[in-house]
């Protein structure tokens, strides 16, 4: 006779399986326009001392630039911190990268990485994601900066990667920008930079740049979400009562 802590410990791993067999994912609670970390902050008029990104509160192109994560429906002018999703539609998420020391100190920012989490997983889907851009350096303060967006829609969805470029003075959208790898979405992120990746950010205006991240929604289809709703979600109902029992009584030799 097994006892109910092994039986509960049998039906969790059963339905863990299940779930990652069919892709199945629990949403994520959004939280809208949550840069961090606390930080110093600058004016254009009165830049930072020392090499830091993303601090500049009245850039006249982008306001408040700790702030530098958003995203829009491609063909739209306004950015956003949170879009809703829809079938058949491309977006572009874009990351701004400026160096906030002042240009007469000649401050480099040094091996300047750019990773983002996109849930572009083939196999999970979600409602609601936050999506977090990190910038990293290594002589930079904080050594580490974070803005997000928050990706919703009605129904399951994961996203599809259609481009992902960095752009600059140097390389602009005309001339075709730089391709960024995958490593973007994985922890160690990729390299950023101003006439190559080599994760050198300057001073000067001209040295910031952004990343442009093109997009798709991926709907879960109609027939995988009733099959989770009618026999799924029936399934785990039932381990929890006489099919759970009728386990309980299997042998337990192995």
């Amino acid at each position: 006779m097994r006892s109910p802590f092994m039986t509960f410990q049998r039906n969790i791993i059963i339905l863990t399986t299940i779930f990652l067999i069919l892709g199945i994912s629990f949403s994520i609670i959004p939280q809208a326009s949550a840069y961090g970390p606390s930080r110093n902050t600058f004016t254009m008029e009165q830049p930072a001392t020392y090499p830091t990104l993303n601090s500049i509160t009245n850039n006249p192109d982008l306001g408040d630039e700790r702030n530098f994560f958003r995203v829009r429906q491609t063909g739209d002018t306004e950015w956003k911190d949170i879009i809703k999703l829809e079938p058949n539609k491309e977006y572009e998420a874009r990351v701004i990268i400026h160096n906030s020391s002042a240009d007469n100190l000649n401050l480099s920012a040094k091996d300047i990485r750019l990773s983002i989490n996109m849930p572009n997983r083939e196999n999970a889907y979600v409602t609601e994601a936050e999506v977090n851009a990190y910038l990293t350096g290594s002589n930079i303060t904080p050594s580490k900066i974070w803005d997000n967006i928050v990706l919703k829609s009605d129904q399951r969805f994961h996203v599809a990667i259609i481009s992902a470029q960095y752009y600059t003075n140097f390389s602009t959208e005309k001339d075709g920008g730089f391709k960024l790898g995958n490593d973007l979405f994985s922890r160690i992120g990729t390299p950023l930079g101003y006439d190559k990746l080599d994760g050198t950010i300057g001073t000067a205006d001209k040295d910031s740049g952004y990343a442009l991240i093109r997009f798709k929604a991926v709907m879960k289809s109609k027939i995988m979400t009733w099959f989770e709703n009618n026999i799924l979600n029936k399934l785990s109902t039932s381990m929890t009562g006489s099919a759970a029992d009728d386990w309980s009584n299997t042998s337990n030799d192995i």
